[in-house]
């Protein structure tokens, strides 16, 4: 399925699946996207499983601890950072503590094309042999600097991955660094905005700001 497929836009609804897990010592509470009204409907269903799938999981690791005994405590849920311009694009944060020191955080996003349901990974947005990497990455180590976060990482940073997690505004392209992964723990989710005309000429033709 070609990207170029985007055409006009879809008006994709996104409906919120909520749900409760309680017990003893256990309180979770799980939030999740059902999209309707999308004008390819396998693809509308293609989507609304894999969001299911990944609230599932969630919800099969909260089970286990209570299983255990362990004490839970925690939540999923989701946010629309955008859904205009032909894109669509979520964000899906969920928190679970399950005893010991700290819980643990963590932050996605999810983004598709509305006429088509094609899920887009970050090097989908991206020309070919523009520089586009090398313009984020060195944004991201700008900011790095600028934001006093120079002391906080593991491990000094060189580039992102090409699977890097991330999600777009209407206006902006957001990195996402997970917990643990370049920054300490204190730092939490860590997330660098790039202002989506800043790299125009890098950019597929089909993400613009709406």
């Amino acid at each position: 399925m070609g990207i170029s497929a985007f055409a006009a836009e879809s008006n994709v609804r996104i409906q919120t699946i909520q749900e409760q897990i309680t017990g003893d010592k256990a309180q979770f509470s799980v939030s999740y996207p059902r999209l309707t009204c999308m004008s390819d409907e396998s693809a509308q269903e293609r989507l609304n499983v894999m969001l299911a799938e990944q609230a599932e999981r969630a919800k099969v690791e909260v089970n286990a601890a209570i299983k255990q005994g362990d004490p839970v405590d925690g939540e999923i849920g989701f946010e629309t950072a955008r859904n205009g311009g032909g894109i669509v694009s979520l964000v899906i944060e969920e928190y679970l503590y399950t005893g010991g020191a700290n819980g643990r955080t963590t932050k996605t996003g999810f983004t598709f094309l509305s006429t088509t349901g094609q899920k887009l990974e970050l090097m989908d947005l991206l020309k070919p042999d523009s520089g586009a990497l090398e313009t984020i990455n060195g944004e991201i180590s700008r900011q790095i600097g600028e934001r006093g976060l120079t002391d906080s990482q593991i491990e000094e940073f060189t580039s992102i991955e090409r699977n890097q997690p991330y999600y777009l505004t209407g206006d902006t392209l957001v990195v996402i660094i997970p917990e643990i992964t370049l920054f300490a723990h204190s730092a939490g989710v860590v997330e660098f905005s790039i202002p989506l005309v800043q790299m125009e000429n890098q950019l597929q033709e089909f993400v613009k700001p709406c």
